[in-house]
């Protein structure tokens, strides 16, 4: 498995720094999952590595299949899957490729803007800067 990951991560041409940040890891944990006899990625972050390398999961952890076949196929039909229209596809699909510090900021920025939806919240001047970056207006609230 350590060389299948460094294979996927060279081939993109990612530093292992690179990589930790688009799995939401520390480096020192991609160089753990890189050298012979250390620590294996859990599924979660293995999943991760096979969306960012453009890889099957399955020749990833297991070295079985094809590993040129691309996964790109399997990754929208998922979104597609929980997405109730093509804007939430789009959301899930970005979303997953950010690191997981910045999936959380994501998150909470849209839970915020769907409180204010749903309450009509009184928003801080922050607030009210953000929603003119977004192009949302007190009126449209």
């Amino acid at each position: 498995m350590a060389l299948r990951i460094r294979r996927c991560r060279t081939l993109m041409r990612l530093s292992q720094h690179e990589l930790a940040r688009r799995v939401g890891v520390h480096r020192s944990a991609v160089t753990q999952w890189e050298r012979d006899g250390g620590t294996r990625p859990c599924v979660e972050h293995l999943a991760a590595i096979s969306i960012v390398a453009n890889v099957p999961f399955e020749w990833l952890a297991t070295g079985r299949g094809d590993p040129t076949c691309s996964p790109e196929i399997e990754v929208p039909a998922v979104a597609y899957d929980y997405a109730v229209d093509e804007t939430e596809a789009r959301l899930l699909e970005v979303i997953r490729r950010l690191p997981k510090r910045a999936q959380k900021a994501v998150c909470d920025l849209v839970e915020m803007i769907a409180k204010e939806q749903v309450d009509g919240a009184h928003a801080s001047a922050g607030d009210n800067a953000l929603r003119r970056s977004l192009g949302l207006s007190r009126q449209s609230a």
